[in-house]
């Protein structure tokens, strides 16, 4: 497993951390594949709590193409996504394409975020 995407406790939960945050194309695309085998032995179903830091990255089709495909992996599961680093304009864009994300401002307020959610479920 990559340093940046890993299992973190916080309060108890499980949280997936992956942090995207200043990646170039390549490794940020070696990094989603990371976050895609976190995922493989996950039971159907089952509560996944995500937060991802996304600070000073950059977009392309390549990754737009592998987040997909990140996504297309959550999708058999109970996914609650929080995530990190998107503001302004931007913010209100991505709420607009993605309303299943939290967009938060803090690594700190994602995870209380999380933590509530997960109470919640």
């Amino acid at each position: 497993m990559s340093d940046r995407v890993k299992w973190i406790e916080y309060k108890g939960c499980k949280i997936s951390h992956r942090d995207f945050s200043g990646l170039e194309e390549q490794v940020y695309l070696q990094e989603i594949d990371e976050a895609i085998k976190q995922l493989e032995d996950l039971t159907p179903g089952s509560l996944l709590l995500t937060l991802t830091d996304i600070t000073n990255t950059h977009t392309t089709r390549a990754i737009q193409s592998r987040l997909k495909a990140l996504e297309n992996a959550t999708e058999r599961l109970q996914a609650v996504h929080a995530v990190v680093g998107v503001t302004g304009v931007m913010k209100i864009i991505a709420k607009a394409f993605k309303s299943s994300c939290h967009y938060v401002h803090s690594l700190e307020e994602a995870k209380e975020y999380l933590v509530e959610e997960a109470i919640k479920a």
